[in-house]
């Protein structure tokens, strides 16, 4: 790889650089005098990024790594204010800033798509890494501390807490991580990928302040340090920021505390001659009652290889697609077909680490069965690699690997980012991961010349591999109980070892704390950072490349002119206002169920291997909004979202008729199957996305439309989930007239609109389909639907909750806001910045340590949104909330301004080629021109801090007293809240 010859700081050696055809980049590499390595990604994306990758392989379960993570971002010397962090997302056009804790590294990523606005990121996030003030503060806020649990009552019981260890506390509780802890920690013990980089609460609390800064001593240093670049600003110029931060940098003119390469070494994990076997009691999702036998889980790892190698990892990648990647893959297929299991958790090739390992996680299982699904899995891989696999199926799997190798999504500069740090934070080439179209031809030419390749995979591997363990997951209802009770027990020890003034002090150094969380930056502080004006941000919003290529078939058909790396994308909306209004409560489970299902003429494996075949996907969503016109009136759409690789585009888009035309709802073994899946997944979400269960629920009440969206997205969308897979004979008959009475409207009313991506082509054959779509005669039906919405009552004054296992939980709160062309909206937006990265941060996520807090004005559904998520007081947070009426805060014209900046971003993000058509679409179907987008922005870059006062009295005193109250959290923590309980 040859060096380039450019004009960059002589302080800066080229090594490298390369063209990167795949990603339409060209990478170069540079070395400082320090041992600070660079790697510049220059290309013509607007967006750019910088990124500071910090080897951090773990040595124990404390989580040192992750809370230096967090605090690293709580002030630094150049910029001593409290939370750098937050202040630069009160203030800045950043479209991603934050930190994030990998197996092996920590990366420190920013960007924008403003030149001035990225480098006052990356100054801030520059000093944060290399001069991070790390006071004592900060790793208890950040990591764990002792307090009362009444604080000032001596007699009250010590707690911990702490915002990771919050945030670890809910990882704990979910099924899926147990298992990858477990699998890490049993399959991988003599590597780093045993210890958990995140933390365990139990090893987080045997931290100390000492050791956490002896950490951040020992790894970082330039020398051991990435620093990658991505995005069109030059990159002489962004070398020239570095280099003049590196002669500012002290520890840049000391040798590394640790040479590089005995940092980089790495244990390697002895191969077993046989295979291991434990069993593991796990907290289920719900703390009520389970119904039947089948709540217990199982799993089964293999250790794969430690090898970096980009071929190999691209064979363990098709031979996942081969086994798992769509539902007539053979063992996928096997297991669900079985009964033996209701879901599949996180499956599949999974090289997180060097150690790569194959995971196979199953829900929903009987513990007296296990044995039956040992047989059956290894019985299944035994036929697979007996069989072969055909021609036709490799091919769809290459197909599938290209098409995700090519895809340009909205974390593009991120997923670049991890791809480099994967390698170079280990030692290797940076470029081993980057280089996709070689790794791509490459793997085309041993696919052509060792045709066997992947069933060698197969049977080396998997078949072969004595080096297994399997995990016997069996549910305990007390799991959580007995941790609570251990740790209360241990901490009641530690009280009584403490003198009385010993347990004052502790008391009175919390509420110190406390008190300097809630303490005001000095506005001496806050002049340090580098912040933007309104100036400095573009007038108009961002806008797509759109034209209208007519309307075939009496369906607009619009067209995004962007690149998309040789991928179709299609978008089709269908009115929601053309169906029967008694068949929408439906709706949800119609969706899930219409993609997986058989045609009149294919059963449902045969469609799957046709859509892998032409490297085709489609998915669905609902859509709701307001028009300009008629502010309002909500309208909602059913949008498909069909995608492949370019050149097969036409042969998915026959699929995709098909697919509209022909379902049927008679393969009643595989809809039982399938709402079997849904089920475990819906109880998985709840522990990980709850809040926004919690969301849907609190918001019922507010419209018809709010009422409707609960019954699909929120507590009554999970109740039917439950109940249509464990009582599916009792509701199959009605089930299936409700969805061949959705499915026969479908197919009789026209699609409102349509978007394409990909060019003039794809453009071309979307219209003949269209137009052929228009010309198919519908079917109609006699069958009537006897579903009926039941909102719930009353509409508002609601306090309700769902019990989770666990020890944190999530708090919402909404109530009626205006639209988004009210006057007040734009003020509304920027009030709801300013309380969630202000008070309702310090109160509750610093104060409180809840993992997150947010507020937001969501004006197209009309509400105004109080949440927190992880949180170890919900009492606490609703107080909280209760008394935000009476929050007198005087804003200045600066914080007006950062709140009005940070706001204006969400208008400024690159829209990527997977999602153009989506908002394309989504902007025509409620008339979101981009006159109307360039006036709302004027209205919002010339809101006052009057407005906004205006605004927030006017939400309060007229609109705040019509809230619903939701939480799902475990019993404990919502105990005092005298919330009604919803069962599941």
């Amino acid at each position: 790889m040859p060096a380039c010859r450019h004009d960059y700081p002589s302080s800066f050696r080229a090594i490298a650089c390369r063209p990167l055809p795949g990603l339409a980049a060209t990478a170069r590499i540079f070395a400082h005098a320090s041992g600070l390595e660079v790697l510049s990604l220059e290309c013509d994306d607007p967006e750019n990024m910088f990124a500071l990758g910090v080897p951090t392989r773990p040595d124990d379960d404390t989580g040192v790594a992750h809370i230096l993570e967090h605090a690293v971002l709580a002030g630094s010397q150049r910029y001593p204010v409290k939370d750098p962090f937050m202040e630069m997302i009160k203030s800045s056009m950043a479209t991603f800033i934050n930190a994030l804790t990998y197996n092996d590294y920590t990366a420190y990523p920013v960007a924008s798509v403003v030149p001035a606005d990225f480098f006052n990121l990356a100054a801030v996030y520059w000093d944060a890494v290399f001069a991070p003030r790390l006071s004592r503060d900060s790793f208890l806020q950040e990591g764990w501390r002792l307090e009362l649990a009444s604080p000032g009552d001596l007699q009250s019981p010590l707690v911990s807490n702490g915002i990771v260890l919050n945030e670890m506390r809910a990882a704990a509780s979910d099924l899926d991580a147990v298992i990858g802890q477990e699998t890490d920690a049993g399959l991988l013990p003599e590597t780093p990928r045993a210890r958990n980089a995140g933390g365990r609460p139990e090893a987080i609390t045997a931290l100390t302040y000492e050791a956490f800064l002896d950490f951040y001593r020992q790894h970082y240093h330039p020398a051991r340090i990435k620093l990658f670049f991505y995005g069109n600003i030059p990159t002489a110029d962004k070398l020239a920021f570095v280099a003049a931060r590196l002669d500012d940098t002290p520890m840049a003119d000391t040798p590394a505390p640790v040479p590089a390469a005995e940092a980089l070494a790495r244990p390697r994990q002895k191969r077993w001659p046989s295979p291991r076997r434990t069993r593991v009691a796990f907290a289920p999702a719900l703390d009520q009652p389970s119904r039947g036998n089948r709540s217990a889980a199982w799993a089964t790892a293999f250790f794969l290889s430690d090898q970096l190698d980009p071929v190999l990892n691209a064979g363990f990648d098709l031979l996942d697609y081969l086994l798992l990647g769509n539902a007539a893959a053979p063992l996928r297929k096997t297991i669900l077909k079985s009964g033996l299991a209701d879901n599949l958790l996180t499956s599949g090739y999974d090289n997180e680490s060097p150690e790569a390992m194959f995971r196979l996680s199953l829900d929903g299982c009987d513990p007296k069965r296990f044995a039956d699904i040992d047989r059956l899995v290894d019985d299944c891989l035994a036929d697979i690699a007996r069989q072969g696999f055909s021609q036709e199926q490799v091919d769809a799997a290459f197909r599938q690997y290209q098409l995700e190798q090519r895809e340009i999504d909205q974390d593009h500069a991120l997923n670049l980012m991890e791809d480099t740090f994967d390698a170079w934070c280990l030692g290797a080439d940076p470029l081993l991961f980057l280089d996709r179209a070689d790794t791509l031809d490459k793997v085309a030419q041993k696919l052509r010349t060792e045709p066997d390749w992947l069933n060698k995979l197969l049977v080396e591997h998997l078949l072969r591999n004595p080096h297994r363990l399997t995990l016997e997951l069996i549910p305990d209802r007390r799991v959580a109980l007995r941790r609570q009770q251990a740790e209360a027990a241990e901490l009641a020890r530690h009280k009584q070892r403490l003198a009385p003034a010993e347990l004052a002090a502790l008391d009175q150094a919390a509420r110190e704390l406390q008190q300097r969380q809630g303490l005001p930056n000095t506005p001496e502080d806050l002049a340090t950072l580098p912040r933007l004006r309104r100036h400095d941000i573009p007038s108009e919003p961002c806008r797509l490349p759109v034209t209208v290529s007519g309307a075939p078939g009496g369906v607009p058909l619009l067209n995004v002119d962007t690149f998309s790396n040789g991928i179709a994308y299609f978008h089709l909306a269908f009115p929601l206002r053309d169906f029967p209004p008694a068949t929408l409560s439906g709706l949800a489970t119609f969706v899930y169920l219409f993609n997986r299902l058989g045609t009149a003429t294919m059963p449902y494996d045969r469609v799957a291997e046709r859509f892998a075949a032409a490297s085709a996907t489609v998915s669905a969503s609902i859509e709701t909004g307001f028009h300009p016109q008629a502010p309002d009136h909500t309208d909602a759409y059913l949008v498909f979202t069909l995608t492949s690789l370019a050149e097969y585009f036409p042969t998915a888009l026959d699929l995709f008729r098909q697919r509209l035309t022909e379902t049927v709802f008679i393969e009643q073994t595989r809809i039982g199957e399938l709402l079997r899946q849904s089920w475990a997944s819906t109880k998985k979400e709840l522990l990980e996305n709850g809040g926004a269960y919690a969301a849907f629920r609190a918001a019922a009440g507010l419209s018809p439309m709010h009422d409707l969206t609960e019954t699909w997205f929120g507590i009554t969308a999970a109740r039917t989930s439950r109940r249509q897979a464990l009582y599916f004979d009792a509701f199959a008959p009605q089930l299936t007239v409700s969805c061949e009475l959705l499915a026969e409207r479908l197919r009789s009313i026209r699609p409102a609109a349509a978007a394409i991506v990909g060019g003039s082509q794809v453009a071309t054959r979307a219209g003949e389909f269209l137009e052929r779509l228009a010309a198919t005669p519908a079917k109609t039906s006699d069958a009537k639907s006897s579903a009926r919405l039941r909102p719930p009552k009353p509409a508002y004054g609601r306090r309700e909750t769902v019990r989770i296992t666990g020890d944190v939980g999530f708090c919402t709160r909404i109530f009626p806001a205006p639209h988004p062309f009210d006057p007040a909206s734009p003020a509304l937006n920027v009030y709801a910045h300013l309380l969630s990265c202000g008070y309702l941060w310090d109160e509750i996520r610093l104060k409180g340590g809840a993992y997150g807090v947010g507020c937001a004005h969501l004006s197209q559904q009309r509400c105004f949104l109080l949440n927190s998520l992880n949180d170890p007081d919900p009492g606490r947070t609703f107080a909280i909330f209760d008394h935000l009426g009476e929050l007198h805060t005087t804003w200045t014209n600066d914080d007006i301004e950062a709140a009005i900046i940070a706001t204006a971003k969400g208008d400024s993000v690159p829209i990527r080629p997977v999602k153009a058509g989506y908002v394309a679409l989504w902007r025509h179907l409620f008339a979101m021109t981009d006159a109307i987008r360039a006036e709302y922005r004027q209205r919002l870059l010339n809101v006052t801090s009057d407005d906004v006062a205006a605004a927030a009295a006017d939400l309060w005193q007229n609109n705040a007293g019509m809230a619903n109250d939701c939480a799902i959290a475990p019993a404990r923590l919502t105990a005092q809240l005298l919330f009604k309980t919803l069962t599941i």
